[in-house]
Order: C-alpha cells, then sequence, then structure tokens
C-alpha cells in the first residue's frame, strides 16, 4: 500500500490557519508532548469517505518539527489498513502546524497514534511519544534545502511585476529520493508564483532516504522576496 495520498498537484491550494501557540509555554518535554496531544485531538476529523465505508483504525504517525514548533517533515509508521484513514491523518498535520515551541531549543519528533473509532464517530489523538531527531534525517533534511536553495528561481514576468511571497510546498518522496507527489499547502497568493514552485519542486533530485526509510513527507517553506533580483529559501 502506497503512502502517499497526494493524487495530483494543485495551485488552488487551502490556506490553513496555524494553530495557535499555549499562553504559557511548556517547562518539560512531557508538557510540551501533552500540548501537541492536544493541539491534535481538537483538530482531527473523521473523513466523511471512511465513514460511509465503515472503516475504522489507528495509524501512527512520526512528525518531525523545527526548536520554534514548525513542521519540517513526517511519515506513517504504522498504517490503519485503510487509505482514506491514512490520508485523514496526514492532511491534520498541514491543520496543526505550527505546534508549540519545543522547550528544549531544538528540533524534536514525536510519534503520535491517531485513532478513528467507528461506534460514536469519534477521532482521537493517543499519548505522544517524544524522540530526539536522528542525525541521518537531520542531515537529508538539510541537503534537501541546499538543493532547494540552488534550484529556486524567481519567474521573470512576476519580477518585473514586483510579486513577492511565501507559500509551503508538500513534497512524498520515496526511499530512492524521486518525488511521488506534490502540493502546495499553503498558498503564496499568487497562482503564478505558486506553479513556479511546484514546477522546480517536481525536478528536483534529492538524495536517496536513510536506511530503513520507505517514504518521507517533507514540508518546504518557500520565500520569494525582490532585493537585488535575489530569491531567498527560507532556513529553520
Amino acid at each position: 500500500m502506497s503512502f502517499s495520498i497526494i493524487k495530483s498537484a494543485t495551485l488552488s491550494a487551502v490556506l490553513f490557519a496555524a494553530a495557535s501557540v499555549p499562553a504559557v509555554a511548556a517547562d518539560t518535554i512531557a508538557d510540551w508532548a501533552q500540548d501537541v496531544r492536544d493541539e491534535f485531538a481538537s483538530k482531527q476529523r473523521y473523513p466523511r469517505t471512511a465513514i460511509k465505508a465503515n472503516e475504522e483504525g489507528t495509524v501512527k504517525v512520526r512528525v518531525r518539527v523545527a526548536a520554534n514548533g514548525a513542521v519540517n517533515g513526517f511519515e506513517i509508521v504504522e498504517t490503519s489498513g485503510s487509505d482514506a484513514l491514512d490520508a485523514g491523518a496526514l492532511d491534520l498535520i498541514a491543520r496543526v502546524d505550527p505546534l508549540p515551541a519545543v522547550p528544549t531549543g531544538e528540533a524534536h519528533a514525536f510519534v503520535i497514534p491517531l485513532s478513528y473509532k467507528l461506534a460514536d464517530k469519534t477521532a482521537g489523538a493517543e499519548e505522544v511519544s517524544a524522540e530526539p531527531v536522528k542525525t541521518a534525517m537531520n542531515k537529508w533534511r538539510k541537503s534537501v534545502e541546499r538543493i532547494v536553495a540552488g534550484r529556486q528561481a524567481y519567474p521573470a514576468e512576476l519580477l518585473a511585476d514586483g510579486v513577492e511571497g511565501s507559500l509551503k510546498v508538500r513534497l512524498d518522496v520515496a526511499a530512492d529520493g524521486s518525488i511521488v507527489d506534490s502540493q502546495v499547502i499553503q498558498s503564496s497568493g499568487n497562482v503564478k508564483l505558486d506553479e513556479e514552485a511546484l514546477l522546480m519542486a517536481a525536478n528536483l533530485d534529492l538524495p536517496t532516504l536513510p536506511s530503513g526509510k520507505n517514504a518521507f513527507t517533507v514540508v518546504l517553506p518557500l520565500k520569494y522576496e525582490i532585493a537585488g533580483d535575489k530569491y531567498s529559501f527560507v532556513r529553520r
């Protein structure tokens, strides 16, 4: 079963509202993990297609976040057996991004089981298991950033028109580094700028994933600024 749930690239992207950060920041990783769980639980929805098909189950997702809580990437580590539920779990991540800042001030990763039960049509986030970011994935992510920085270019017509903007592109990456699918998940507000970002992303030649990774979804925050005909890739 493929874990890629993006069937086609789209320019009419939905601008997801950012999750609010708690007024009082968590002091410990345990407190932070509870805040993360609460964010997921408050925004999780039962996919209608799964309800109609009488599908239920639990999806385990590993999420990688920067120190400020911004989502950098994610993957399914245990499927529910339902494409609709797996897709719903991955779509949920866009709704909770960004998450609360990590109290240690460092990038972090966590695994969260997301359950879907038909008896009362509920969807719930279970206990969050926080874990340090693995060195191999951190190196892979930095390699991706360098590659994107070298490939990102400003469309001449938008440069001439003074169009600027920021957006987020989501890439499904196979084990060999090939791009399975791409999608704008947060639009710049300009269709042509979104289109340029997707075109760039679709032609990336990424390194193979670290050993043991069969698939990974990476979130690329892209920023286009006119400053001496320069553009920039937002690094975290």
